[in-house]
């Protein structure tokens, strides 16, 4: 969702930022309140501003109600930046050495996404953790296989141990077990593939 985060300074004054979501034009939202404001600029997607505290009630009233009357319900469903669609084949270690290059990643410099469809269960997709929560997968595309983990995605055990394919969005990563090192997948969505 667009967000606002406002902290106290002095004089009563509150100052802050404001980041949007894709699609969103967050400054035409804190325009429609400028009257309210000290200060405010920036663009389409981010926005600094300032306000007297007296006026944030306003402002939050009247800024919730212009979101809700201009955000298109596909504007507040989580989006995630897929860098390219893989074939299991293209994921080798000369591959993962390229990755490392871009290290190290961070919040302006993210892990890379990519996503890979129609995987169906290779031998070994099953629940892992204390309480039963994550996927522990083991997935092929009937002619290459890939370990991953899912966290908090163990509501996709069955429908992966019963045959049926998933599209997988996904980091990589290294995995050593038994001083054996083997790439992963570090997975951050996964969803039923729309073809079998």
């Amino acid at each position: 969702r667009p967000t606002i985060v406002l902290t106290a300074g002095e004089d009563g004054i509150i100052s802050g930022s404001a980041r949007s979501v894709g699609g969103f034009d967050i400054y035409t939202a804190i325009d429609s309140c400028s009257e309210l404001l000290t200060n405010f600029g920036g663009h389409k997607y981010a926005a600094g501003l300032s306000m007297h505290i007296d006026d944030l009630p306003e402002f939050k009233q009247r800024f919730e109600a212009y979101v809700a009357a201009h955000i298109r319900e596909d504007q507040l469903q989580p989006t995630l930046l897929v860098e390219a669609e893989l074939d299991l084949a293209d994921i080798t270690p000369a591959f993962y050495n390229v990755i490392r290059y871009l290290e190290p990643f961070g919040p302006g410099n993210p892990r890379p996404l990519f996503a890979t469809r129609n995987l169906i269960n290779h031998r070994d997709t099953r629940v892992v953790g204390k309480t039963g929560e994550h996927l522990r997968l083991d997935v092929t595309d009937r002619a290459y296989a890939i370990t991953g983990i899912a966290f908090g995605r163990a509501d996709m055990a069955q429908h992966i141990q019963n045959g049926n394919a998933v599209d997988i969005c996904y980091e990589l990563d290294e995995n050593t077990f038994n001083n054996r090192t083997t790439i992963q997948m570090m997975v951050q969505d996964i969803k039923p593939c729309s073809t079998n």
